[in-house]
């Protein structure tokens, strides 16, 4: 189940039954069709949860989990890290990352920024099993890549077998995901030569921030 959490003026988040719902509608039509309000004791356990920013849970003996803010998709986006695999959301797919429904390309790729700095062993769970798409787009725009040829391969395996397509690790996704690689010279430039094919809008002045918001905006399309 997903919960989706609203900010209040004490610095952590609560969960508003009516708000999430009206979010959702706008956001993610689907879930929003299959949503009920809560009630009873799962309503009573739901409600007075705060939960900061970052925080980290765990003893020294359990698992260590930290939270992540990382909004961009909702404002109210968090990833959770957990003893070595992080659980993006739709913040971060595998070789993707999700629509800006609320959030800038600015939040979005400070929070891409967040993700792509936890150790390169990390294992990557998004919220969708986009990737053979995601590849797909990606291929189609740097075609002579063989890492995207390759990870294109792997997939079709994997999902031939009935298996998952999700769960690379971080050092795959930060070279077979152009929306982690805002600072790689070849996607600099591929940013820049399809600015011209998108609609005028007022871009991030930002070289890094412009390339992530041309590369969301032309995946939009």
């Amino acid at each position: 189940r997903v919960r989706h959490w609203v900010a209040n003026s004490g610095g952590g988040v609560r969960c508003s039954p009516r708000l999430a719902r009206r979010r959702l509608r706008r956001t993610h039509p689907p879930h929003a069709r299959r949503s009920r309000p809560l009630t009873g004791p799962t309503a009573a356990a739901c409600l007075p949860q705060r939960l900061p920013p970052e925080a980290a849970r765990g003893g020294a003996s359990g698992p260590q989990a930290r939270t992540l803010a990382v909004p961009g998709h909702t404002l109210g986006a968090v990833a959770y890290v957990i003893d070595g695999h992080a659980f993006t959301g739709d913040t971060l797919f595998n070789a993707g990352c999700g629509r800006l429904f609320e959030g800038t390309p600015v939040q979005m790729r400070a929070s891409l920024a967040r993700l792509r700095a936890l150790p390169p062993t990390t294992r990557i769970w998004s919220g969708h099993a986009y990737t053979a798409a995601n590849l797909a787009w990606a291929r189609s725009l740097l075609p002579g890549e063989p890492s995207l040829a390759r990870r294109a391969a792997q997939i079709a395996e994997e999902a031939a077998r009935g298996g998952p397509t999700t769960g690379a690790t971080l050092t795959e996704e930060r070279a077979t995901n152009l929306f982690l690689r805002w600072d790689a010279p070849e996607v600099r430039d591929l940013a820049d030569a399809l600015l011209p094919s998108l609609p005028p809008r007022a871009w991030p002045v930002e070289p890094d921030d412009r390339t992530f918001a041309v590369l969301r905006a032309h995946k939009d399309r």
